[in-house]
């Protein structure tokens, strides 16, 4: 009787790390959740400098609309060589607002948001508002 020889053999990839595409992503979030004032403040500048009629109402009313309401979405980061990504994020809200004599309004606001990533110390280390692509429209029923 011949006796057949079988062998295993157990191969190992080493594992994948994260795409500087997602670390890039991840940091970026991770910034907006930290700095939700510093959106909001931005945000309610933007309406302000759109709409002149509400910048006498209470700021800190509009802000806590735009923490409690704020709606993000993510371009997918470019990525260059070295270990920059530049990522646009867009915060996007609904406010309403109760202007003395003229009534209450709703205000739809984009304020999108560039930043630079550095995916080795997982950091933001840029942004800025990028006011050119910002939107503040009136919403009418």
């Amino acid at each position: 009787m011949a006796l057949a020889a079988t062998s295993l053999m157990l191969v190992v990839l080493p594992a994948c790390g994260e795409s500087r595409e997602a670390v890039a992503t991840s940091v970026v979030t991770e910034w907006v959740i930290e700095n939700t004032n510093v959106v909001a403040d931005e945000v309610v500048q933007a309406v302000i400098g759109d709409v002149p009629i509400i910048s006498g109402i209470a700021g800190d009313a509009l802000a806590h609309q735009v923490r409690d309401n704020v709606r993000w979405d993510y371009v997918d980061p470019v990525c260059a060589s070295g270990d920059r990504c530049e990522v646009i994020a867009t915060a996007s809200v609904s406010l309403e607002v109760d202007i003395p004599v003229v009534g209450e309004r709703e205000y739809v606001a984009s304020l999108p948001f560039a930043f630079t990533v550095d995916t080795e110390a997982r950091a933001v280390v840029q942004w800025a508002v990028r006011l050119l692509d910002a939107s503040v429209e009136e919403r009418r029923e």
